[in-house]
């Protein structure tokens, strides 16, 4: 099981150098015909990495988790934002209110 959710954190997080590479292989093919927006192919490229990830684990013979593969691809994709969100905010604790009775 936990081999699905770094399959899908490693799909996920190569989403963004894989999307190049689909733009380019699928432009004569399927973008002549039906045309995507940058968010809708972003999407598809993802759609396109989870299922290589999906297929992968089965071929490594691993216990298939669908929530486990797409939570994993979801903290690949957004992983480095909500690192860099959680790290550079500064929360402060908040003040106490002294009553004054």
């Amino acid at each position: 099981m936990l081999l699905n959710l770094f399959l899908g954190a490693l799909a996920g997080y190569l989403t963004p150098q894989a999307e190049p590479h689909l733009h380019k292989a699928l432009k004569d093919i399927l973008l002549d015909d039906v045309p995507m927006a940058e968010g809708e192919f972003r999407l598809f490229a993802f759609i396109v990495m989870m299922m290589l990830a999906s297929v992968l684990a089965a071929l490594f013979g691993a216990d298939s988790s669908a929530f486990l593969l797409l939570f994993g691809g979801a903290l690949g994709a957004f992983g480095q934002r909500i690192y860099s969100a959680l790290t550079t905010k500064k929360i402060e604790p908040a003040k106490r209110q002294e009553d004054d009775t």
